[in-house]
């Protein structure tokens, strides 16, 4: 990708990679696919064409600075271990209610998974679980047929007000909010 101009130059400040900096990625498959979908939209006939393309390179420039870990950490034994913990994350999410059922899950202490997934991720492995519980209340509250009460039980909340807050925290309403603008959506 060539950057020119102000908007350019823009895009290659923090948190982007610095002008001539090589970085490693941990998720090549979506950067690929960011850069396919760039490419097919800079070959479009439109008058969107620019502003598309623009959002798709910070996009992409986002995705980057968001998996970027340094030069040759990939394929490092702790670097699969890390990989393998948030395998075990994204699979069994739903299961977990704890931190520490999640590093025995995984083999490792909690202390060695958190200094990992700080490391590699730039956020806790706990963190990572309450954004995927979270990102499927969101969808899970879509339905109107679901309460609040239901998903929170759904979701291993055991008390209905903190997974509110947690909600909250995470995607900035309640769900009670959430699902009044989706149904407004609609």
């Amino acid at each position: 990708v060539n950057f020119v101009g102000s908007a350019g130059a823009r895009l290659l400040r923090p948190p982007g990679p610095r002008p001539g900096e090589i970085v490693q990625c941990t998720a090549a498959d979506h950067l690929v696919q960011l850069f396919e979908d760039l490419l097919a939209a800079g070959m479009r006939d439109s008058p969107f064409r620019p502003a598309i393309c623009a959002t798709l390179v910070e996009h992409l420039l986002l995705r980057i600075a968001e998996t970027a870990v340094p030069l040759g950490v990939t394929g490092t034994p702790a670097f699969e271990t890390y990989r393998r913990c948030r395998e075990m994350i994204e699979a069994r999410y739903l299961e977990l209610h704890r931190q520490s059922a999640l590093a025995a899950a995984c083999g490792v202490t909690p202390a060695y998974m958190c200094r990992l997934f700080h490391r590699y991720g730039r956020q806790s492995p706990w963190q990572s679980v309450v954004r995927l519980k979270m990102r499927d209340a969101a969808q899970r509250l879509q339905s109107p047929d679901k309460l609040v009460r239901q998903v929170a039980e759904d979701l291993g909340f055991s008390d209905p007000f903190q997974f509110s807050r947690t909600f909250r925290h995470v995607l900035g309403v309640s769900p009670r909010q959430f699902m009044q603008l989706h149904r407004s959506v609609r």
